[in-house]
């Protein structure tokens, strides 16, 4: 029955996006993107660090004499090392741990326990390498060189 037909009602076309922009939204219903301005914070965020003296130092051992041995390190000093400041700096360094980070150490802890100490155990694990400044101003290695400086000249 071509007169009884029911009318067509026009539904809203959604826009196609590609498959990787579409979303829940954009597949549902037209909705406006609202663009809020996030408020910027008016500081910087800082952090600080502050270094607290231990309160427990152990006290600088009875000096009888010019000098006196370390409770800790059992090494000699001059009476003048048992004042405040120095004494502290020293127990510091006496209980400081001296380490070799490189894994494939295999006396990591057999080290003497100062700086110089360890830097010393660190070259051990480096090869030792020389560079030389060329006439022409570069800069090599002399490993890379090491044949032609070795070897005889030829004419």
């Amino acid at each position: 029955m071509k007169g009884t037909e029911a009318p067509k009602t026009s539904i809203p076309a959604v826009e196609q996006r590609p498959k990787d922009q579409q979303t829940i939204y954009s597949a549902t219903e037209r909705t406006k993107l609202e663009r809020s301005v996030e408020r910027r914070q008016e500081r910087a965020e800082s952090v600080v660090s502050i270094a607290l003296r231990h309160p427990g130092f152990p006290p600088p051992p009875k000096i009888t004499g010019h000098s006196f041995q370390c409770p800790y390190c059992r090494l000699d000093f001059r009476a003048a090392e048992a004042e405040k400041a120095r004494w502290s700096q020293h127990v510091m360094q006496d209980f400081e741990p001296y380490f070799c980070p490189v894994e494939q150490c295999t006396k990591p802890f057999d080290l003497p326990n100062h700086f110089d100490g360890l830097l010393h155990h660190l070259q051990d694990h480096v090869e030792e390498r020389f560079h030389v400044n060329l006439p022409s101003g570069e800069h090599q290695d002399l490993g890379i060189l090491r044949n032609e400086v070795m070897s005889p000249t030829r004419t």
